[in-house]
Formats: C-alpha cells, sequence, structure tokens
C-alpha cells in the first residue's frame, strides 16, 4: 500500500528510516533475501522508486560482524546504548509467524530468545528453510515499538495460528509492543497494580461477552479472564430457580423472567466494583433495555464499568 501512488504522496519520506527485524545471508539478489525483496516492492507496480530521502537500513552481509554493527548502526540512530521504554525505538514494527512459532528469526528453544541486553544477535542456523546463518533483532528491540502488527495468511499459516492464539509459549507470542508489555505486567500484578486503563483513564471493573447461545461467548469470556487473570462468571449460573425450570421444561423466557436474572447480573456488577476486583461476564442478554422496569437496569447499563464493557 505504502508503494502505491495513493500513500507515497501522502507520506513525508524525509523522515521516515526503515530497519529491517532480520535477514538472512543469501546474495542480495536471491528471492529470500529481506533487504532485496523491500527494494522490489517498495518501487511500484510501474516500476517507479521512492523518493531518494527514503534511508533505508540493510544489514551488513557479513556473518561475522552483522549483528555488532547493526547494533552499532541502530544505537547511534537511537542515541543511547540503553532502550528507555518511555522512548520507543520504533513507531510501528510488522512481523510474520513462522510454521514452528517463530518470529523475525528468533525460533523456538534457541538461546536468542532469551536475550535481554543485546539488541541484534547472529542465528548460526535456522530452524526452517533456508538453514543459512541469520542476523535478527531480539525481543528487546523488537519490542521497543509503539505499534507491533502481525501479518499472517494462508492455509499453511492456520495449524500454528492456532497455537499462537491459544497462548502457547511460542517465540511469536513473546513479541509484542511497549504498550502491550505494560498491560502484560499489570495483569500479572506487578507493584500491586492493574495498569489498563481505558481512553477515560479509568480501569473498568468488568467486561461484558454478549452473543446469542451457541456463539462462543463463553469460551471467549473464559480465555479473555485467563489471559486478564480476572474471574470468569457465566451469566446463566445468575438466573433464579424459576428461570432455570422453565428453560429446562422448553418454554421461552419472557421479559418479566429475564428482570430478576439481569438484576442478580448487576448486582454482582456492583459488588466486584466495591470490592475492587475484575470480572469477565458471558451474557446472552441483547437487547439495549428491557420493555418494562425503565429504571434500574437502564442505570446499571449506563454504570461506567458497565457500558465501556458493552461497547467493547
Amino acid at each position: 500500500m505504502l508503494a502505491t501512488d495513493a500513500y507515497r504522496s501522502r507520506i513525508p519520506w524525509d523522515r521516515v528510516h526503515w530497519f529491517i527485524g532480520d535477514e538472512r545471508f543469501v546474495p542480495a539478489d536471491d528471492p529470500l533475501n529481506n533487504m532485496g525483496m523491500a527494494r522490489q516492492i517498495f518501487p511500484g507496480s510501474a516500476g517507479r522508486r521512492l523518493p531518494t530521502s527514503t534511508r533505508f537500513q540493510p544489514i551488513p552481509p557479513d556473518p561475522d560482524e552483522a549483528a555488532r554493527r547493526y547494533e552499532n548502526e541502530l544505537q547511534s540512530f537511537y542515541g543511547a546504548a540503553r532502550l528507555d521504554p518511555a522512548r520507543p525505538l520504533f513507531d510501528v514494527v510488522l512481523m510474520g509467524v513462522g510454521p514452528d512459532g517463530h518470529t523475525a528469526s528468533l525460533f523456538p528453544d534457541y538461546p536468542a530468545i532469551e536475550e535481554t541486553g543485546r539488541w541484534v544477535v547472529g542465528v548460526p542456523q535456522a530452524h526452517v528453510e533456508p538453514f543459512v546463518p541469520r542476523v535478527t533483532l531480539t525481543l528487546p528491540a523488537l519490542n521497543s515499538c509503539r505499534e507491533m502488527l502481525f501479518e499472517v495468511a494462508g492455509s499453511d499459516k492456520r495449524a500454528i495460528l492456532t497455537r499462537v492464539l491459544d497462548g502457547e509459549n511460542l517465540p511469536a507470542n513473546r513479541a509484542h509492543s511497549i504498550g502491550r508489555d505494560d498491560l502484560a505486567r499489570g495483569y500479572r500484578g506487578a507493584a500491586g497494580a492493574f495498569s489498563w486503563t481505558d481512553e477515560t483513564g479509568e480501569t473498568p471493573c468488568a467486561l461484558i461477552v454478549m452473543g446469542v447461545s451457541g456463539s462462543g461467548k463463553s469460551t471467549i469470556a473464559d480465555k479473555l479472564a485467563e489471559r486478564l487473570h480476572w474471574t470468569f462468571e457465566d451469566g446463566d449460573r445468575f438466573h433464579p430457580a424459576s428461570n432455570v425450570a422453565k428453560m429446562s421444561a422448553g418454554h421461552p423466557l419472557t421479559d418479566e423472567d429475564r428482570w430478576p436474572w439481569l438484576q442478580a447480573i448487576a448486582d454482582e456488577i456492583d459488588r466486584v466494583c466495591k470490592a475492587g476486583e475484575h470480572a469477565v461476564i458471558a451474557c446472552s442478554a441483547l437487547k439495549a433495555r428491557l420493555s418494562r422496569h425503565p429504571g434500574a437496569w437502564t442505570q446499571r447499563c449506563s454504570h461506567r464499568s458497565f457500558s465501556m464493557a458493552h461497547r467493547n
């Protein structure tokens, strides 16, 4: 997209720096050379080249010196030898996922994935083809960004994408922007504080996952609660016994039947908020408001924590 006329003319190229996240030690004209691919893609379909002011920063093609030289290049550009979480190295990092869950050239169980001090390291041999030496940015350098995007496409990536989304301990799951890192520290309770806030600066106490029966809301809510380290609650457990009996007999609930159920969920949200807790609740209620009892439930829906959860 950036190579097309619509975007090329809107980008201040004299202020743009491009860096490669990893490189394979193959000839520059090899189709597997990342820098070569970038140079071919960016001229655009008509063969027009990017403005000469654009600065590409290729990884030097010397296996013995590449990591050291590239790290020096990055530190010179950054203006310091230590990364400051308040000043990300990159604005945007574009990543992919390999069939084994690697990202950049950080492969599962390789020492490079545990590197915490170096910005760039050499990889003697890749875990997947081509089996050639590589150089790669480490997680500290890649994660020093304002935004990280992953592009994963093709049926051959379906299996590994499923593993990644299931939260398996893979390199691709350890790569994320500084903002995500802050969230992760908050979820683990670092410094005894939860660090996620919404656009108003408030921390929500409850998230409501809504959907019709069989849509997967309970599964999603449960996984979300696990990831956030919050409590998961299935909204169905708040039905009074009379509703359970009616549904068991195959009779649909009326709005009058649903009111005590919704009131119980609203009371639970209030309890969670007052206790300083956090909960993810799966709820099959799909109406914006009930036709009767316009007071308490509608007010609960406008409650800060509930309405934020409902929007999301």
